[in-house]
């Protein structure tokens, strides 16, 4: 199998060491460039992330990072139809923001749907 693999961490590295000892062509990305360890000398090294995923059919990730900020953003449509948008720290919040604007459209005396 054929597999593109982002993140070389240390779960990244053991787990691209088991792909390749279980016989598997593993294509692999770390957003910290440096050489990779002797026991990963058979995965081929992408320079960029779509480089990486080019042709593949199966797609590993094993990242962290900070702490981010999250927002989820909703749509209303109705027949391709845009009627409202909303974003929130949560998906009760955009989807009601969303919901409310797509209200407010519909009692919109000159909206048709």
């Amino acid at each position: 199998m054929d597999i593109a693999f982002i993140g070389l961490g240390t779960m990244g590295r053991g787990i691209v060491r088991n792909l390749l000892g279980a016989g598997h062509t593993v294509t692999v990305w770390n957003r910290s460039p440096r050489e990779l360890p002797t026991e990963l000398a058979a995965a081929k090294r992408a320079a960029t992330i779509a480089e990486a995923l080019a042709g593949k059919k199966r797609v590993m990730v094993c990242v962290t990072g900070p702490e981010h900020d999250r927002l989820f953003e909703c749509v209303v449509r109705h027949n391709e139809q845009e009627l409202g948008r909303g974003s929130g720290k949560s998906k009760k919040s955009a989807e009601s923001q969303a919901a409310l604007a797509a209200l407010q459209k519909l009692r919109n005396p000159g909206h048709e749907l």
